[in-house]
């Protein structure tokens, strides 16, 4: 803990690379509010398609000269050479979203060209380690768990069916069974990516439990799975008090994510919910393009009021 302390203390000047974004946002807010950490954090972000400065508007109120957001291309380096020489930086926080089955599968060109140029070269190639997996610690294994999860439901049932005979085997780590629904899930979201590149329609699906997971995830500290999980419950029980799912495929899903104990207690308040839903990308105007489950192996995107679906979250109409 000391050790901790002596690095956060260091860091007079940090700058957050796509801080306007979801994960970049929440870093930054539990890091200026850290007791242990006193610097200033320099914010540049593009604003390309996940970046919106409102999500920190409150940082900057309250903590004024120690929070610097400036609306800057990475891949600019007159501009980072000028930021650099008047901050006098001492780290750089560099958020990009790479994994196993997520978006480093299908064309990740703009996605470095907006999060890693000016940081790393892009990458020749990428690689799936399944043994890699092995040195993970039981809660990040089980967060990637239920990503995967999550890509069967929207699309591949029998990705499931394969995933529910195997529980103490994936449990296990098992190299051989990994890789081959690694493979599945990858071409899962290798064929949603590719019919929609710009994420205008069918790839939409790979929210599935985003929008209240988003919410979770930022009010409780969960890992990204965890949370996600908790969004794909309350999803399921939308889709079932809507009419879309039937309370079977609900109870199937529940089970599965409880096999390998990703549901825990979240509640989060109506006013927090509210609040992240609002800020969802996948707003539009007052109502969301929001992920319902007709069945497992089936998602569609539906334009949902928002305060439809907060009255679902707090009950009022799930059955």
């Amino acid at each position: 803990m000391k050790k901790e302390r002596k690095i956060k203390n260091s860091f007079n000047n940090l700058i957050v690379t796509g801080g306007c974004g979801f994960i970049g946002s929440n870093f930054i807010r539990h890091l200026i509010k850290d007791d242990n950490f006193s610097g200033r954090i320099i914010n540049l972000d593009k604003l390309t398609y996940a970046g919106n400065p409102e999500n920190l508007e409150d940082i900057a109120t309250e903590f004024g000269p120690r929070y610097v957001f400036q609306k800057v291309d990475i891949c600019d380096a007159v501009k980072l050479e000028k930021v650099f020489s008047e901050y006098d930086i001492d780290a750089v926080c560099h958020f990009a979203a790479e994994s196993h089955v997520d978006r480093s599968i299908k064309d990740p060109g703009s996605f470095i060209q907006t999060n890693i140029i000016g940081t790393f070269n892009q990458p020749d190639f990428v690689i799936c380690d399944q043994e890699l997996l092995k040195t993970l610690p039981e809660d990040e294994y089980l967060s990637g768990l239920a990503e995967m999860i999550k890509s069967g439901f929207i699309g591949d049932a029998g990705l499931i069916g394969e995933i529910e005979k195997n529980v103490e085997p994936i449990l296990k780590r098992e190299t051989s069974l990994l890789s081959k629904l690694i493979a599945r899930t990858v071409k899962i979201k290798a064929s949603i990516v590719s019919e929609d590149e710009k994420e205008s329609g069918i790839r939409m699906l790979l929210n599935f439990g985003h929008t209240f997971g988003h919410a979770i995830e930022s009010q409780s500290g969960l890992k990204h799975g965890f949370a996600v999980a908790g969004g794909m419950k309350i999803a399921a029980d939308i889709s079932v008090g809507m009419g879309f799912l039937k309370p079977v495929d609900r109870d199937r899903l529940l089970s599965l994510l409880n096999s390998f104990n990703l549901l825990t207690d979240n509640k989060i308040s109506y006013d927090e919910v509210k609040k992240y839903i609002l800020q969802d990308k996948k707003r539009s105007g007052d109502s969301l393009n929001f992920i319902i489950l007709e069945k497992t192996g089936k998602a569609v995107v539906k334009k949902i009021p928002a305060e439809i679906l907060l009255d679902y979250y707090t009950g009022q109409n799930i059955v």
